[in-house]
């Protein structure tokens, strides 16, 4: 009996405690149901849901963070003083949120731990597993590779998925290897992360999920990274068709521009042309996305754009997105300088483009995140190709091995190869052979991978196909041996007829091509040799110009000194003469005489020989005028002239004209030397010279006729006007005013 009650001991104890721990949740549950109670939590999840509105604000800044962590603040303050764990450790979650956005990463993981370790005590596994794969999803937004978080992300999503499993949730299962393999893609692990995500597509298909298009979008890369660009395009499309089906047009731009992407890799610039500007054109819906990927479509097509030689549709492009949609970040202005660059080289403007270019790199270096990596190491390559062309080694090598120094997996494979070859450039052109050999070897290599890992694919890919066919016919076999045996030999007689048709349209094709070959390489040669010939002739007629120009400065330049020393003999002439009429025409010969030289100076000093500017031609024939009248400041000219231009025939007419107006001006408008104005106007408008000389002195004898007079000033002005094929108006207007046209074919600037 005594041995029976020590057995019911332990068993009355058991039943004790666990009444008292019923007693215990029941009251627990009371003092929630309490008034009181159920006011703090709803205040505390009043400030939680206040917090998570300023945490998660697009476009947050600092401020915002402040408010957020006010809140959540208050929020476990009260959690605390009703001992609710539930909030404690979901305020700890929200800390762990903002920790991440302040970029302290410690804050981030201890507070996260805190809220992981919570779930994990009381058994919520769903809580545990989503809170570890959130935490996972956040260190791989953390855009430095070497942070030590990064070390841990893969077990996180491990933890979690091993929690999924579990509870059995296979979607959530199967989206966290997803994001293993985005890791291990990041990592430039490519194959481990191809294998993962192929397994990742079939399971998604198993169990109808319909977001699929995301994973092809991730094989894509991983599939361009390794060089093989028809199996990206093929995924490209895939995720292409998915987001249409799925009217995920959230990312629509994004999809777009993958496709694009693999058209330029594989060389099929229109159809890469075509996807580029359907990016853009869907830009705008996408509010997920920012102004890099605008600035990344923008680079890619314009580049494209510039390779088919539209240079000019290119240049329009970019200005506008940029009028349209500023530059924001130090990528944008990256890319926008690359962009600059590459249309200054095509339109062979090296030294902007080098400015360009230099002005990218700078930007590049501000921008300390690892995710531009790829940018940078791109971004390199693609100066080291531009001093290769200019054949500044040194630098171009400089920036070719920077190219190299991303981490494995990291850059494309193309790109890597890209690079081998151009230093294998550099190498030979600086007699480096050694160095060159093994540049070259490596550039071989990766293309020769490139091309087998390809090739081999496709081979595994035909292998399946012709296994799955042969297992169906073994089936058909199996029901009826006689049809299937007269099928093969169908298919076998079929066979050797298309071998044998193609062995002989081969055959013809080559004799065709061989053909075609050799006329083209005879039409090249004749074209090289007439090619030859035209620049010896293009020569020898830029030589014959060049003589010309010679010749006929030489021409202006004797005419000019010849009328000179007419004006000099006149000038010694007068000093021998008494008579003040014969004076006044010596002065006025003088004067017509360096009108006219003045033309012939202005023609032999000019780069054009054959026009001049008469707005310089005019301020230099007054500047003479008033030296020679000694006018001071007794006279004011006034001058409303553009930058038009005249040849030798008209620009003499012009000059006398001028000389002959302003020379009456200055002789008669003004009798009493009294202060006066004296205006010149010279416009061209549509092909029509006007011309303007009005002064605001005495005017003209009210009996005055222009048509009939005898004086040979307003004979001359009158002669010249029609030989310029032009009217002449004379007029009294507070003064005299004199108005000439004519039609010139010489444009103003």
């Amino acid at each position: 009996m005594g041995k029976n009650y020590r057995f019911l001991l332990p068993l009355l104890l058991f039943l004790i405690l666990a009444c008292q721990k019923k007693t215990q949740r029941q009251e627990e549950a009371l003092d929630f149901q309490h008034p009181r109670v159920k006011a703090d939590i709803d205040s505390i999840e009043d400030l939680l849901a206040s917090g998570r509105n300023y945490l998660y604000k697009p476009f947050s800044y600092k401020v915002d963070l402040d408010s957020a962590n006010y809140y959540f603040e208050k929020a476990l303050k009260l959690s605390n003083k009703i001992g609710n764990d539930k909030y404690i450790h979901e305020t700890y979650f929200f800390y762990g949120e903002i920790g991440f956005e302040e970029k302290d990463f410690q804050k981030a993981e201890l507070y996260y731990h805190k809220a992981i370790a919570y779930y994990h005590r009381t058994k919520q596994l769903k809580k545990e597993a989503e809170t570890l794969s959130e935490l996972g999803i956040r260190i791989h937004s953390i855009l430095n590779l070497k942070n030590p978080l990064k070390e841990r992300n893969v077990d996180y999503f491990t933890r979690a998925l091993k929690l999924y499993k579990i509870l059995g949730l296979k979607e959530k299962e199967i989206t966290t290897i997803k994001n293993i393999a985005d890791v291990h893609l990041n990592e430039g692990k490519l194959d481990e992360a191809e294998n993962e995500l192929i397994h990742v597509v079939d399971e998604y298909e198993k169990i109808g999920f319909i977001g699929v298009h995301h994973t092809y979008n991730l094989l894509t890369v991983i599939n361009r990274l390794q060089g093989d660009f028809n199996k990206a395009l093929f995924y490209a499309l895939k995720g292409v068709d998915g987001m249409i089906e799925t009217n995920d047009i959230r990312f629509e731009s994004y999809f777009y521009s993958i496709v694009a992407d693999n058209y330029r890799e594989l060389g099929v610039h229109e159809k890469s042309i075509l996807w580029y500007r359907k990016a853009l054109k869907n830009y705008d819906t996408n509010t997920y996305l920012g102004t890099n990927d605008l600035y990344r479509y923008l680079n890619y097509l314009c580049s494209e754009l510039i390779t088919v030689h539209k240079n000019e549709e290119a240049r329009l492009l970019m200005h506008e997105v940029y009028k349209n949609r500023p530059p924001k970040t130090f990528y944008d202005r990256a890319i926008y300088a690359s962009v600059n660059a590459k249309y200054f080289c095509a339109i062979n403007d090296y030294e902007n483009a080098e400015i360009e270019y230099l002005t990218m790199m700078d930007f590049f270096k501000k921008i300390k995140d690892d995710v531009y990596l790829v940018l940078v190491s791109e971004a390199n390559l693609e100066v080291g190709a531009f001093y290769l062309d200019r054949r500044q080694y040194e630098k171009a090598k400089t920036y070719l091995l920077e190219s190299l120094n991303v981490p494995s997996g990291i850059a494309a494979k193309s790109k890597i190869k890209e690079a081998n070859l151009l230093l294998f450039k550099i190498d030979s052109a600086q007699g480096s052979f050694l160095e060159a050999i093994k540049r070259y070897q490596n550039y071989k290599q990766l293309n020769d991978l490139i091309f087998n890992e390809t090739k081999s694919r496709q081979i595994e890919e035909i292998q399946i196909q012709y296994e799955t066919e042969k297992k169906e016919n073994e089936i058909k076999q199996l029901t009826n041996e006689g049809l299937l045996q007269s099928s093969k030999l169908r298919k076998t007689t079929i066979t050797k007829n298309y071998i044998f048709g193609g062995l002989i349209l081969f055959v013809i094709v080559s004799i065709l091509l061989y053909k075609s070959y050799s006329h083209k390489q005879k039409s090249n040669r004749k074209l090289t040799s007439q090619k030859g010939e035209i620049a010896q002739q293009n020569a020898s007629l830029q030589k014959l110009l060049n003589e010309k120009e010679w010749l006929l400065k030489e021409v202006h330049h004797r005419v000019k000194n010849n009328l000179q020393i007419v004006m000099s003999l006149l000038n010694t002439q007068s000093d021998y003469i008494n008579s003040e009429e014969a004076l006044i025409a010596i002065r006025n010969s003088q004067n017509r005489l360096y009108a006219i030289s003045l033309i012939h100076q202005k023609l032999y000093k000019n780069e054009n020989i054959t026009q001049i500017l008469m707005s310089s031609y005019i301020e230099d024939l007054i500047a003479y005028l008033v030296d020679s009248f000694d006018l001071l400041d007794s006279v004011e000219f006034i001058f409303n002239m553009d930058d038009t231009l005249l040849d030798e025939q008209q620009s003499v007419p012009v000059g006398l004209i001028l000389n002959e107006a302003i020379t009456n001006a200055i002789k008669y408008a003004f009798p009493h030397k009294g202060e006066g104005i004296i205006e010149i106007g010279l416009k061209t408008i549509e092909n029509t010279c006007f011309i303007l000389i009005k002064d605001s002195g005495i005017g003209l004898p009210k009996d005055f006729d222009f048509r009939n007079t005898t004086s040979l000033g307003m004979s001359l002005i009158k002669g010249l006007s029609e030989q310029l094929g032009g009217t002449c108006i004379i007029k009294n207007c507070d003064g005299v005013a004199i108005e000439i046209n004519f039609t010139t074919e010489i444009k103003n600037l």
